[in-house]
């Protein structure tokens, strides 16, 4: 009986001590410390992705299984063997705004990998023979397949090549080329301009015919009539995402031609083109009577007959690209409403974009960055906790990817350029205190992180308290039990001691 009572203690205490990891981060850790952590995990994460050839995957490579249909042999090696290799897909958009948030927050460890990945887009511009649509400077989705027994050795194919024996009868239906022509392109100058102030303009001073390549490619989906792009050639339809970037594109591109290649006339070109872009979204895109943003019109200017902030994606989260690109400011009285609609429909504990809790996969890490200029640091901070207890203990895996790190660390390049994070985390009062406030505030914070992090589960808030509780008393009643079950052993037993 004895050792029944010792086997219920034992299984009490396991269940007890399983709640804890329901308690979240260890309070012990305040933002400051997960905030530095996650710049050097996800700098790091970024750098291991892209690989030798400078391609940069949305993943870690890993085994698939394709169709070996209509596929060619390369360098020698049968597609029968190189699509049983480790592959990983390369779409450029993610990948450059993943090396964007990497120069911002950490120029010191991401020259090596912007460089590497610089080379591979102007090594892969499609020309005219080339692109389907015959634009000139764009680029296609690809896979690559990396060797097994030599990681150097990369073989790539376009995502459209792979999808091709699915569209024999109509090849033109075959929808894998590129998601766009319009955001990459514009992300690329971005990124081009970033990397040149960080580092100067040694890798791009001969790239200039190229760059104006890119630019034609950005411009191949203008619209005139409206003052905004579509998105791709063959899907013209004009996103107030796209055009957000495509604005802060044509910027950073202004910038470009005049710092680095001294052409004013460029310059000029691209920065009035950029503030057309920017009243055509104003004129095109914003509704007065809705209050809010279309996420997008037709090429003849007709827009959809609503805009439901139920949705999440684009509707909702299109909002918010205005605010993320620059085109109203944080403080403007637009700003603050768009981003109080939006956290009205999915700001909430039940439903939150900084609990993971948005009815999308991803953890949409761009929102982040939208709360870090909005101020919103009670989201921010549960998101940044949530985030280090959802994916970093698996090594940032799927649904994380390349892009997520980027939108993380171009987040922190806000944030930790903040009063607020300077005030509360970096002053002397913050730092020579480990009884302060902060601190104090910050365990809250974990507090209502981990809680987050069970909703965000299908939990109720707060099962990890419950079950700490539950386990606690039903400790108590193991104790009353054994105590019975001794004294009853006893009666029966009185020489037992």
């Amino acid at each position: 009986m004895r050792k029944t009572a010792i086997r219920i203690i034992a299984i009490i205490l396991a269940a007890v001590c399983s709640a804890v990891p329901f308690t979240g981060v260890s309070a012990s850790m305040t933002i400051k410390d997960i905030a530095e952590e996650q710049v050097v995990d996800l700098t790091a994460y970024i750098n291991a992705l892209v690989l030798p050839n400078g391609a940069f995957p949305m993943n870690e490579p890993s085994v698939s299984n394709f169709s070996t249909q209509g596929l060619e042999t390369i360098d020698g090696v049968t597609p029968e063997v190189y699509t049983r290799w480790p592959a990983g897909k390369i779409v450029p958009y993610f990948s450059e705004l993943a090396i964007l948030g990497a120069l911002k927050t950490s120029p010191d460890g991401a020259k090596e990998a912007a460089e590497r990945f610089i080379d591979w887009y102007f090594a892969h511009l499609n020309d005219k023979t080339t692109d389907l649509n015959g634009v000139d400077g764009t680029v296609y989705d690809y896979y690559c397949f990396v060797d097994p027994a030599d990681s150097e050795h990369i073989i790539e194919v376009t995502v459209r090549k792979l999808n091709e024996h699915k569209y024999t009868d109509n090849p033109s239906e075959n929808p894998n080329d590129y998601d766009s022509t319009d955001s990459y392109a514009a992300c690329f100058l971005r990124v081009l301009y970033e990397y040149y102030k960080n580092y100067g303009g040694d890798l791009l001073k001969d790239k200039k015919d190229d760059v104006l390549r890119i630019v034609g490619a950005l411009k191949s989906t203008y619209v005139p009539a409206l003052g905004l792009t579509g998105a791709k050639p063959n899907y013209m339809v004009c996103y107030l995402m796209d055009n957000c970037e495509v604005y802060d594109g044509l910027v950073a591109g202004a910038k470009l031609f005049d710092e680095l290649y001294g052409d004013q006339a460029a310059a000029k070109e691209l920065q009035e083109l950029s503030g057309t872009v920017k009243n055509a979204i104003e004129t095109h895109l914003w509704s007065d009577e809705l209050g809010a943003y279309y996420p997008y019109v037709f090429a003849d200017g007709k827009a959809p007959g609503k805009i439901d902030l139920d949705v999440f994606y684009p509707d909702a989260t299109a909002q918010l690209f205005a605010i993320s690109y620059g085109l109203i400011e944080p403080e403007s009285e637009r700003a603050q409403k768009l981003y109080a609609d939006f956290n009205s429909h999915f700001g909430t504990r039940l439903q939150g974009w900084h609990v993971l809790k948005t009815g999308d996969a991803f953890p949409w890490a761009s929102i982040s960055g939208v709360a870090a200029k909005m101020q919103d640091y009670e989201r921010l901070e549960i998101y940044i906790q949530v985030i280090k207890s959802r994916f970093q203990p698996s090594g940032y895996g799927y649904p994380f990817y390349n892009s997520e790190a980027g939108a993380m660390l171009n987040m922190y390049d806000i944030f930790l350029n903040s009063e607020y994070y300077k005030e509360t985390y970096l002053s002397a009062d913050a730092v020579s205190s480990p009884e302060s406030e902060t601190e104090s505030s910050t365990a809250e914070s974990t507090v209502s992180a981990a809680e987050s992090t069970d909703e965000a589960n299908g939990q109720k808030g707060g099962i990890g308290k419950y079950l700490l509780i539950g386990g606690l008393a039903a400790l108590a009643i193991a104790g009353v039990l054994v105590f019975a079950i001794r004294k009853k052993a006893k009666k029966h037993h009185p020489a037992q001691k």
